[in-house]
C-alpha cells in the first residue's frame, strides 16, 4: 500500500507559492480587501478611532476589534511609536 499525503483521493494537491501569489494578485486587481492590513498606511480616521478609544480606556484588543484588518500588536505599535508622541 502506498502512502497518500492527501485526506482522500478527491482532494486537490496543496497550492504552490506561485499559485498563491497569483491568487493574491487577482484579488488586488479585483479590489478585494485583504484581511491583514499590516502593509497598508494608517488612515486618518483609524488614527482618530485609536486615539479616542485609547483615551477612553479601551484595551488594544478592543481597539483592534473596532478596526478591521488591524491587529492588537499593530494598534500598540501605532500608539507607542506615533500617536503618543503627538499628545506630548
Amino acid at each position: 500500500m502506498t502512502y497518500n499525503a492527501y485526506a482522500s483521493e478527491t482532494d486537490p494537491p496543496p497550492a504552490t507559492l506561485a499559485q498563491l501569489r497569483e491568487i493574491a494578485r487577482l484579488k488586488i486587481i479585483a479590489g478585494v480587501t485583504p484581511t491583514c492590513r499590516a502593509h497598508f498606511r494608517w488612515r486618518p480616521e483609524e488614527d482618530e478611532t485609536l486615539l479616542g478609544m485609547r483615551q477612553s480606556g479601551f484595551s488594544f484588543r478592543e481597539i483592534a476589534r473596532a478596526l478591521p484588518g488591524r491587529s492588537k500588536t499593530a494598534c500598540e505599535s501605532r500608539w507607542y511609536n506615533f500617536l503618543l508622541g503627538r499628545l506630548a
